[in-house]
């Protein structure tokens, strides 16, 4: 691969990657067909940049480049829509959802834990 055409897509490469992990997300997340649909892309252009390396490095280096480009579009797509957890969205102000188990006590928990600490152990058997 020529110089010529090396460094740019070596800078468009670098870009993409940063703007995908680092850069402000898209204001609504897309649709799971097209983050898909990109990811796959993505992956099936790396796959065939991997086989055209042993026929031409132009040739590869450009599908391995496009495979990266779809992989970082289906990247920064999906952290589109402002929360970026895979929980429930809820109001910043709103009440933790309740469990329909029992309250837990913590204070007993820390007594449980520190007489487990502060007690003689034994190790147990390996078969």
């Amino acid at each position: 691969m020529s110089l010529v055409l090396a460094v740019p897509l070596s800078v468009l490469l670098i870009v993409s990657i940063g703007w995908a992990f680092f850069g402000p997300p898209p204001r609504s997340r897309a649709s799971s067909g097209t983050i898909a649909a990109l990811a796959g892309l993505g992956a099936t252009a790396y796959a065939a940049g991997v086989l055209l390396a042993q026929h031409s490095v132009t040739a590869a280096g450009i599908a391995m480049a496009v495979g990266v480009e779809g992989l970082c579009a289906a990247g920064w797509l999906r952290r589109g829509g402002g929360g970026g957890g895979g929980g429930p969205r809820r109001d910043p102000g709103s009440e933790p959802p309740s469990h329909d188990g029992p309250d837990l006590d913590w204070d007993e928990f820390d007594r449980a834990r520190g007489e487990w600490d502060a007690g003689p152990r034994e190790p147990t058997a390996h078969w």
